[in-house]
């Protein structure tokens, strides 16, 4: 990717769509739309997607404080780009059944708090040994529970009905900007 104003501004966009989602749904528990467009962003822009995913990590951490669960925001939206794309590097993703991107992005919500819980291992490992960090990733992804099942089920459905339109318009968009 070549840096200049084009691509810095593109970045800086798309990250703060990002942030702006996150911040206007924060009142709701658990149901977002970053899971869907890191997709999206991911199936056609590629690897621009991983400088956006950066910005909009920092930008949570800036905004929110940089919390033990900042370390979290450093691997889970790049795990879920690594997914994105594995799936749009053989496949055009529009060929692609809304119900595979529906189970992808639900699956991702659901498993959010066990991902999270990784942290919490390490905090237990550090004063109880493996046990102390399995006991303490458990209680953390237990306590969570109720959250991850609205997480993935409003991903699922997020995913399933917006998914395409979203990767249409982005990527009708992205052509006309890169003619440009």
């Amino acid at each position: 990717m070549h840096t200049n104003v084009k691509n810095i501004t593109l970045i800086g966009l798309l990250s703060s769509i990002l942030f702006a989602l996150q911040y206007i749904l924060q009142g709701i528990p658990n149901i977002e739309l970053v899971s869907l467009l890191i997709l999206v962003y991911t199936c056609v822009l590629k690897k621009k997607t991983l400088f956006i995913i950066a910005v909009f990590v920092l930008l949570e951490g800036v905004f929110y404080g940089f919390g033990i669960w900042f370390i979290g925001y450093l691997y889970v939206w790049f795990l879920l780009y690594l997914i994105g794309r594995l799936l749009c590097r053989k496949n055009n993703p529009a060929d692609l059944p809304s119900l595979t991107w529906a189970l992808v992005s639900g699956a991702f919500g659901l498993s959010f708090g066990a991902l999270f819980a990784l942290i919490n291992f390490f905090i237990g490992f550090a004063s109880g040994g493996i046990s102390g960090g399995l006991s303490s990733a458990f209680a953390y992804w237990v306590s969570g529970i109720v959250f991850d099942m609205i997480h993935g089920i409003s991903n699922f459905f997020v995913a399933l009905f917006l998914f395409k339109p979203a990767y249409k318009v982005l990527n009708t968009l992205m052509k006309s900007y890169e003619r440009n």
